[in-house]
């Protein structure tokens, strides 16, 4: 069986072979792990941005001369050094060529939100349901409970499972073995676009999800090509668009350690794939 950063690797690379191959050797011109976000940029001037895993201790030790590299190769390189901060630099980048794909393609089959929008309700999530969320995301977690759903959190961070339980969420940590036989028993499960970077866990989760009506991706470290959700074993997909004009504020608010609700709204634009607009 292949390992987890393996498949990971692999399911990227389906992707850049394909439909972002135009993008996969570009250059990359500028890139940085930030204290919140990880930043990568590509010689055509389109961003891409991933969570910063600060939760994992895998942080490398040595230059990582990233100028040198492509999509093409920060993603060879998950699968050479199962690094999670490798991870995040690829994944930015492979949502650098997504953005790119998306301004250039007519046929992308994805669905732009509106703000006011509600992304579960949007993907028919119900009272009665069981909800699992992979990684705290607040506003979706509220937003399943206003539902009418029955909502269970699991994190690695013990201080975002405290934010949790004040905001009245039973809670399991990340790490915790009862967390597969709970994913197992729920009707919809919501992972993080960040769990990606926990590649060990990660994988294992979705095998357990197999069975959910709705195994939900979601975030801007996972606004990748839908493809790469597919293969994964997700049948919906929500990320970010970034226009690539304002590339300069994100890096800059990113570098500040600021998140993305500063750049203006319509440059960042969120939108939805599941495998009924396939």
């Amino acid at each position: 069986m292949e390992g987890p950063w393996k498949i990971i690797a692999k399911t990227l690379f389906e992707a850049l072979n394909s439909p972002l191959r135009t993008w996969a050797g570009q250059r990359v011109v500028e890139a940085f792990i930030g204290v919140k976000r990880t930043y990568v940029e590509l010689e055509d001037g389109w961003c891409g941005v991933s969570l910063t895993p600060l939760w994992r201790r895998d942080r490398p030790r040595y230059p990582l001369r990233l100028l040198e590299e492509t999509p093409r190769s920060l993603v060879r390189r998950i699968e050479r050094e199962r690094n999670s901060y490798i991870a995040a630099l690829a994944i930015a980048a492979v949502n650098a060529a997504t953005a790119a794909w998306l301004a250039s393609t007519k046929t992308a089959q994805v669905r732009v939100l509106r703000r006011d929008q509600s992304l579960l309700s949007v993907l028919g999530v119900e009272r009665g349901d069981y909800v699992v969320v992979l990684g705290y995301m607040r506003g979706i977690a509220l937003d399943a409970k206003k539902l009418g759903a029955r909502v269970l959190v699991s994190d690695f961070s013990k201080e975002l499972l405290h934010r949790a339980e004040l905001d009245g969420f039973p809670t399991i940590p990340g790490d915790s073995a009862r967390i597969l036989e709970e994913i197992e028993k729920a009707s919809v499960v919501i992972f993080s676009g960040s769990s990606l970077l926990d590649a060990e866990h990660t994988i294992e989760e979705i095998r357990a999800a197999h069975s959910a009506r709705l195994r939900l991706l979601v975030g801007a470290t996972s606004s990748f090509h839908p493809l790469i959700a597919g293969k994964l074993g997700f049948n919906a997909l929500a990320g970010i668009w970034i226009d690539s004009r304002v590339c300069p504020k994100v890096k800059s608010y990113i570098a500040s350690g600021l998140g993305l609700r500063s750049v203006k709204r319509s440059r960042i634009i969120s939108w939805l794939w599941t495998t009924k607009l396939a």
